[in-house]
């Protein structure tokens, strides 16, 4: 990676929130799981589904939890309605078909915006789903065979059978 100058701004130079942006989801999963793993019940007591399950659950309310922060962004105090875009046709200009709740409680403002412009803000949670690699859980069964150099593995050192 190249170092900026004054003189030369460099474009490959990833920024802070960019790499938090594509670690997001994982690095709130890594900080729970951190914390979860300190219980009074330690995670290596814990079966391996049992860990899967946490692991699960983590990642399940990490998602919540960025998608929410994402549209209260987008709504940047705004009055929002949520809507699905359904359909999408370019001609002269762009006819668009949204579906949303009957019951969402900005539903009369948006009746009442007929023929007025009105602000789409796009709240595509996606971009912080991103993590550096799956978590680890703690197979019920151990390897046979150790990972290290000195481990020797019977099925092709016929020594160690």
């Amino acid at each position: 990676m190249k170092q900026a100058t004054k003189t030369e701004p460099v474009q490959d130079i990833p920024t802070a929130a960019a790499i938090a942006a594509d670690t997001m989801k994982g690095d709130m999963r890594d900080l729970v799981l951190d914390r979860i793993k300190n219980l009074k019940k330690p995670w290596q007591q814990m079966p391996e589904h049992e860990q899967k399950n946490l692991v699960w659950d983590i990642e399940r309310a990490v998602e919540a939890a960025i998608t929410q922060a994402v549209e209260i962004i987008a709504a940047d105090k705004r009055p929002v309605i949520k809507a699905t875009l359904e359909k999408c046709t370019v001609k002269d200009g762009i006819d668009a078909t949204l579906k949303l709740s009957k019951h969402d409680p900005q539903r009369h403002s948006l009746i009442d915006a007929t023929g007025a412009t009105v602000m789409i803000a796009f709240a595509n949670a996606n971009a912080f789903m991103g993590k550096r690699e799956d978590a680890k859980t703690d197979a019920d069964q151990p390897t046979i065979f150790d990972k290290t150099d000195q481990g020797a593995d019977a099925a092709r050192d016929p020594v160690a059978a």
